[in-house]
């Protein structure tokens, strides 16, 4: 579920992001499912990926993710199926309200009475975060790659061939699993989730299917930096994305981008193309109830793109040629444009 792009890196903190974990900080334990073996690429890139989201968030919780490759078919570069659990809206606001730490935070808060649904569904890594959910054995997700597909894992010397940046789907993946995901369906019967609470359409809180939804800290009143539209599943997407931007592809040639992505949370991944996350990336995460570990509000046009997650992870691959390009091909893969990501729940024990 993501595409991402060029990046502008925040002058100064390239070497705070990820060059000092917080004295309280998540831990994100990976466990191999089958081609994510210890030394692998494909570890590395999961490895780097996790260490990123432990860098920017400080919740002292575990979070358990399984990961893995399969066959996802000809349009799906990965995919995320996370455990949830339901509470009451009222449990929700109250565990969201005492886990405010920061300005961004206070906003969320004082706008919680336009939330009007009965229940709420959180999954259980957001949970944990929110002291909801104290299981620490449990599954939390499961990640699967595709392994049709031609992999690139170290953009720091661009691209080897027509291939799909590894690292950035990763780090997609695993923000679906922390909890960047709605539950607005086409039938209208959806349960509000994760988070839905920010997302609004002309002003007032929304789960309706299509429109112009997008996602706001202060009531509806203003996007998030400006610029935080939403996928409304009529465009074709799911709706647990940023709107896509536009773009040309023809499946066989790099993407060419027409204008800029949101950020990691895109729907869509275009070849040769690097991930970024962004500043309204990691503000949802701080809304919904994580803890970053600055004050997002005050680095408005951070960005950090895959390369420089690895090299942070990593330091050595920042030196030397390509790590690889993974070139599990089908035959007329180049016939695949844009692939997208697939978010799918299943219910806690």
């Amino acid at each position: 579920m993501i595409r991402v792009r060029k990046t502008m890196m925040l002058a100064g903190f390239a070497a705070v992001a990820m060059s000092a974990v917080p004295a309280n900080a998540l831990s994100i334990v990976l466990t191999n499912m089958g081609g994510v073996e210890e030394g692998t690429d494909a570890w590395i890139g999961f490895t780097a990926a996790a260490k990123y989201w432990e860098s920017v968030l400080t919740n002292d919780v575990t979070v358990n993710i399984r990961v893995g490759f399969s066959d996802l078919g000809a349009t799906t570069l990965g995919s995320a199926s996370s455990s949830g659990a339901t509470y009451t809206t009222a449990a929700y606001k109250t565990a969201l309200a005492a886990s405010a730490t920061s300005d961004l935070d206070d906003s969320v808060v004082a706008n919680l009475d336009n939330l009007t649904s009965n229940n709420y569904r959180v999954y259980t890594a957001l949970g944990k975060a929110l002291g909801l959910y104290t299981n620490t054995t449990n599954n939390d997700s499961t990640i699967r790659f595709n392994n049709t597909f031609a992999w690139d894992f170290n953009t720091n010397d661009g691209f080897t061939g027509y291939s799909s940046d590894f690292i950035s789907v990763a780090v997609h993946e695993i923000g679906h699993a922390l909890g960047w995901a709605s539950g607005v369906t086409q039938s209208g019967n959806g349960q509000a989730a994760n988070t839905d609470l920010l997302r609004y359409q002309n002003g007032s809180w929304s789960m309706a299917w299509g429109g112009d939804p997008y996602l706001s800290i202060d009531g509806g009143e203003t996007q998030i930096f400006d610029r935080s539209w939403m996928s409304t599943g009529a465009d074709g997407r799911q709706t647990s994305h940023w709107k896509d931007g536009a773009r040309i592809h023809d499946g066989v040639t790099c993407t060419q981008l027409l204008e800029p992505q949101i950020g990691i949370m895109d729907p869509t991944g275009g070849i040769c193309q690097q991930g970024i996350v962004t500043a309204a990336d990691l503000a949802v995460m701080d809304a919904i109830g994580w803890t970053l570990a600055w004050d997002i509000l005050t680095t408005p046009t951070y960005t950090f793109n895959s390369a420089q997650i690895l090299n942070a992870a990593f330091p050595q691959f920042g030196a030397v040629p390509e790590a690889s390009t993974w070139a599990m091909l089908i035959a007329g893969f180049g016939l695949v444009g844009l692939a997208a990501r697939r978010r799918r729940e299943t219910a806690t024990a």
